[in-house]
């Protein structure tokens, strides 16, 4: 058949026709595009909802989300971001410092990212490549607590007592009411023999959470490394007691106290209520020590 047997009326019917069909083509196709964009879009975990998932401690649900975001929009920075702070609390540097330094690229997140980035090398145990993150940093932004702690973790790890004061100095400045960083300046003071000023820190900390079980403890090791011994005692709980006397004992063999570590390790072995492993290792260590002398003494 061609097209001068067809009647024009017939002809101009199903031109209309195909034409009418190619435009609802052309529309479905549009339509269906966008509805499965849209579809696309509705899967994805929501940003606020995954936020309130990290608010609430929800992080391995709040990574799961935040994965699928990563992998649908490479582009979105907050995403990298959010991961990035998500890892790292889960104890997966590598994993941050990756994210990070995505988000590193957004102006308004670069400083924050710096110092997550920071803290994530030092964790991998790169301290010399955290350093030049943390620095960056801290000349942006000077309310970076965490970014000038861990700074001064690297500067008291290399024995710089002075930019490791300073630099706890500036992270207290800038939150005043973190416990953690009167206890970690006091430890850095502790391993400088500084005895009375770490125990001020420590104080200060346990005034700020009486809950920092950390800082109690190192404020009974500062006492026991002057010889304090009974100071470093006082008031420890009953289920603590067994710890507690084995860290004296051992402060006693670090001062050369040799009788009185070996009455402080023993009596934690008697009364810990199962194989108490680290006073047991440490009596080895002081008889070793014991023995050690009595051969320079001969």
């Amino acid at each position: 058949m061609n097209s001068r047997s067809i009647p024009r009326s017939l002809t101009a019917l199903l031109l209309a026709a195909t034409l009418l069909g190619a435009a609802g083509c052309v529309t479905g196709t549009s339509d269906n595009n966008a509805t499965v964009a849209d579809l696309l879009n509705r899967n994805l975990p929501d940003i606020d909802a995954v936020k309130a998932l990290i608010d609430n401690g929800q992080l391995e649900a709040a990574r799961n989300d935040l994965q699928q975001l990563r992998a649908k929009q490479p582009e979105n920075l907050e995403v990298a971001f959010l991961l990035g702070e998500v890892s790292l609390r889960l104890h997966d540097p590598a994993a941050a410092l990756g994210n990070y330094e995505a988000a590193a690229a957004l102006p308004e997140k670069r400083s924050v990212a710096l110092q997550g980035a920071g803290i994530a090398l030092l964790q991998l145990g790169r301290a010399d490549e955290a350093a030049t993150k943390l620095q960056e940093a801290t000349a942006a932004d000077a309310s970076l607590w965490r970014a000038f702690n861990a700074l001064a973790r690297i500067y008291d790890s290399r024995h710089d007592w002075t930019a490791a004061e300073s630099a706890y100095r500036s992270a207290i400045a800038a939150s005043p009411k973190q416990a953690i960083l009167f206890n970690n300046l006091g430890m850095s003071y502790l391993l400088q023999h500084r005895f009375d000023e770490s125990i001020a820190q420590f104080r200060e900390a346990i005034t700020l959470d009486p809950g920092l079980k950390v800082a109690t403890t190192n404020m009974r090791m500062a006492y026991a490394l002057q010889g304090r011994y009974v100071e470093a005692l006082a008031g420890v709980p009953e289920k603590d007691l067994p710890d507690e006397l084995n860290n004296v004992g051992y402060a006693a063999m670090l001062r050369g106290e040799y009788d009185a570590a070996r009455a402080y390790l023993s009596r934690a072995i008697e009364m810990s209520p199962a194989y108490h492993r680290q006073a047991s290792a440490n009596l080895e260590q002081l008889d070793g020590l014991v023995s050690l002398a009595a051969a320079h003494a001969q």
